[in-house]
């Protein structure tokens, strides 16, 4: 299993991903957020390829789009992100958005 955190910034809301990889070679992930957008995802939508999602070829991004309502939300990639390195696809490593002036 993988498991991240994402903290979504000034919304304050925080967000964890479990992801185990399944026997068909797709990916089974569960959320745990505090935004109430987030949280109304139904768990159907998350078993997905992974390796579809890293490509253009990915719908994810338009599965999910009705419970994402903030366009810059880092939602998506960070479930994309967990689902690669569950998989085996990448390896684990942090990933960060910095302002810097």
């Amino acid at each position: 299993m993988t498991r991240i955190v994402i903290d979504h910034g000034i919304c304050g809301f925080e967000t964890k991903i479990d992801v185990e990889k399944n026997p068909d070679y797709t990916v089974t992930a569960i959320i745990e957020s505090t935004c109430p957008n987030l949280s109304l995802m139904p768990s159907e939508l998350l078993t997905f390829d992974p390796v579809m999602e890293m490509t253009s070829a990915g719908t994810l991004n338009e599965k999910l789009a009705k419970y994402i309502t903030h366009r810059s939300c880092l939602l998506v990639s960070g479930l994309i992100k967990a689902a690669e390195a569950e998989a085996g696809l990448a390896l684990k490593k942090d990933a960060c958005i910095r302002f810097v002036e």
